[in-house]
């Protein structure tokens, strides 16, 4: 990476911050340095250790107007803000800020100079404003030092780090925190910056790992790179393509944000640690911690780039990207690149016609280029592939054609492999044309194929051709008789059967099983529908697995149509409890009838008092969930009748065993409130009304024992 300029303060340097006329630097004896663009001399240097004695500076930014805004922090545990007028040299006191009862370890402007923010070694953060000082918000403490602080663009986020290992983005506009995590570091993250996306972070830990972290999502979206110390500082573009990171050994990284990989290149190794990092007009600045800015004139590097391209000197073009991989990132890399694949792209055609000189002359300023010279002869020995095999595709050599494709897969990809493929079919199309028409045609068709019987890929497909006609008649055979599993092993073994018009036939027929036993449930059409189904399971597994639901549907209905049919009454009762869609079946009707009889029959036992007849019918039934509710009802009226027969001779406490036994039963319901109501007990009832029973137990019903009759 050349430079394009050099600034020396002579004396190590902690802040720098860049106008169009001057480079104004804080030295280690509290100074400000002014370095002045246009006369390259160092122009000021002044003490600024009044109003505060003994300060220690910890950051510095340049306001809109030009004057320097300096943060100034005391050794006593006291911060103060200064501003600097360069034109009357002297500094102005804004204000002491009385927030910050410990040692600052660091600072952060916004972009805008609207505030800036502190991070001390208690784990407090508060942001200032930066035109009065006047305190602005004070964020969660957290455990440990505040290690690292920054702003986003736009001046609304605000991420900072502590020594406890921990991450936090605040948004300044809401109060509110967006994230508070580890970020899935293991050690101290010592540098954050934010991407113009504002949701992605980049973070640089003690460790040496650099990752970019999506905060939103809370993911590592990639892990950039590992320095051989930790980061001191970072900077990335404006379109989010690149970023640069400076470690503490003086190594100087540019890496591929915008490439999967994530490549990254060492484009500097100083003697002294980088401190910062800046853009200001184009021109990224290099701050280095013995005194020395050097700055890096990207928009002269890019024109001198372009002209280079405009020229067509490509192999210049790829030297400048060799000495600065900044260009990498210019828009014109692209169109070199797609340039030099034109022009190698005309140079194989010329070598795929024979012209072999001529593409070697197109090719002349790049041959003796390292960087080009690999690429170039791989592709030159590609032509020479594609001319020797296109060749002999229009000679009609066919056997050392497909020798060729056998050899290697990339005469696949040429065009003219495509022509082979054609003009192969057309033959066997013609021989397989006079086999079917006509089978005692034999020899002609043989002699159409003779010259493919020596390529080892096309003799097993010829072979088959010849069997066709033996193939077409086992494959009717096999239909005929409903021999489907040996059928497809024979397509699978003989490709060629698949022409088969038998086989087209089969295909039309298993597809339209699934459909024809849909169509046949939904007609109650079973018999039909139970013949699709057992086809189904004898020979089509694959059709099975997407059917076993509708089959074993079908399977049940006919069972039960069948226990109606044969008056298997109790078995019919069982598949409908099971089965709620028998329901909608004409069977159903005659079952319904017949459990009408046995209600009808178990009522007259109820009404008689009967309750072990009345009980041998309705035991069955009130353990199905569609009829249990009739059942209930039978037996209800049973205990109504046999209340009626005996209330008169109830005494109070008689009563309330009465309703004790209902209510358990049945609950409390209009017709047990009928009769408390007829027999004057409605107070012994209002105590049972509090609780409901809603399960029904035949146990209990066996227990309507009255001991007084």
């Amino acid at each position: 990476m050349n430079f394009s300029k050099v600034y020396n303060f002579k004396s190590p340097i902690h802040y720098v911050v860049f106008s169009d006329k001057f480079l104004a630097a804080v030295d280690n004896d509290t100074n400000i340095i002014f370095y002045d663009k246009q006369s390259d001399k160092l122009a000021l240097k002044q003490s600024f250790q009044d109003p505060v004695p003994h300060p220690h500076v910890k950051s510095t930014s340049s306001n809109i107007s030009g004057n320097l805004l300096c943060l100034y922090l005391q050794k006593a545990k006291a911060s103060v803000l200064l501003f600097y007028k360069p034109e009357e040299k002297k500094f102005v006191l804004a204000k002491k800020l009385e927030w910050n009862t410990s040692r600052v370890e660091c600072v952060a402007f916004d972009e805008q100079n609207k505030l800036f923010a502190t991070g001390a070694e208690d784990g407090k953060v508060h942001i200032y404003s930066s035109k009065n000082g006047k305190l602005y918000e004070s964020l969660p403490k957290k455990s440990d030092y505040i290690a690292s602080l920054a702003f986003n663009k736009n001046g609304n986020l605000l991420a900072y780090t502590s020594y406890d290992k921990s991450l936090c983005v605040y948004d300044i506009h809401r109060n509110k925190m967006l994230y508070k995590g580890s970020a899935r570091q293991t050690s101290v993250i010592m540098k954050n910056i934010f991407l113009n996306n504002a949701n992605k972070i980049v973070l640089a830990s003690r460790d040496g790992k650099v990752v970019l972290y999506d905060f939103f999502k809370k993911i590592i979206i990639k892990n950039i790179l590992v320095c051989s110390s930790w980061a001191t500082s970072l900077f990335v573009s404006e379109k989010d393509d690149f970023l640069v990171v400076a470690d503490k050994s003086g190594q100087i990284y540019l890496c591929d944000l915008a490439d999967e990989a994530g490549k990254s290149f060492i484009i500097y190794k100083s003697a002294y640690a980088v401190l910062d990092i800046k853009m200001f007009n184009e021109a990224v600045y290099f701050v280095f911690e013995n005194g020395e800015v050097k700055a890096l004139d990207l928009k002269k590097e890019y024109d001198d780039f372009k002209i280079a391209y405009e020229n067509k000197d490509f192999a210049l073009c790829y030297k400048m990207m060799e000495e600065n991989k900044f260009l990498f990132f210019s828009d014109i890399r692209k169109k070199i690149d797609d340039s030099f694949s034109d022009i190698l792209r005309e140079a194989i055609k010329k070598i795929s016609r024979n012209e072999e000189n001529e593409a070697k002359k197109m090719l002349a300023p790049f041959a003796s280029d390292e960087r080009f010279n690999p690429k170039i002869q791989r592709n030159l020995k590609l032509a020479k592939k594609i001319f020797e095999f296109t060749d002999s595709v229009e000679k009609d050599d066919f056997v050392k054609a497909y020798r060729l494709a056998a050899s290697d897969e990339v005469y696949k990809e040429f065009p003219a492999y495509l022509e082979l493929e054609k003009k192969f079919i057309t033959i066997f199309d013609n021989a397989s044309d006079l086999l079917v028409k006509n089978p005692p045609e034999v020899i002609k068709a043989k002699k159409l194929l003779n010259i493919f019987m020596a390529i080892p890929q096309k003799r097993n497909l010829i072979n088959n051709l010849f069997a066709q006609p033996i193939i077409y008649k086992k494959l009717q055979f096999l239909y005929e008789k409903k021999e489907y599993k040996a059928l497809e092993e024979l397509v699978e073994k003989h490709a060629i059967a698949k022409d088969s018009p038998f086989y087209k036939e089969f295909l039309d027929f298993k597809s339209n099983l699934e459909f024809f036993l849909e169509l046949h449930m939904d007609m109650q059409e079973f018999d039909e529908a139970l013949e699709c189904a057992l086809m189904i399971e004898k020979y089509f597994p694959d059709i099975y697995k997407k059917t076993k639901t509708q089959i074993d549907k079908l399977k049940i209905t006919i069972s039960f149509i069948q226990s109606v049919q044969n008056n298997s009454f109790f078995v019919a009762i069982g598949y409908v409890s099971r089965n709620e869609f028998l329901i909608e079946l004409p069977e159903y009707k005659k079952l319904d009838k017949f459990l009408d009889k046995k209600f009808d029959l178990a009522t007259d036992f109820a009404r008689k008092l009967d309750f072990e007849e009345m009980n041998k019918i309705l035991s069955v039934f009130v353990k199905n969930k569609n009829l249990k509710d009739r059942a209930i009802y039978i037996y209800k009226l049973f205990y109504i009748e046999q209340i009626q027969k005996n209330m008169g001779k109830f005494k109070n406490n008689e009563w309330e065993i009465v309703f004790k036994n209902y209510t358990d039963c049945f609950g409390v319901d209009d017709e047990i409130e009928q009769l408390a109501k007829n027999s004057n007990v409605e107070s012994v009832l209002v105590q049972f009304k509090k609780e409901r029973y809603e399960e029904f137990s035949t146990e209990c019903i066996k227990s309507f024992v009255f001991e007084k009759q």
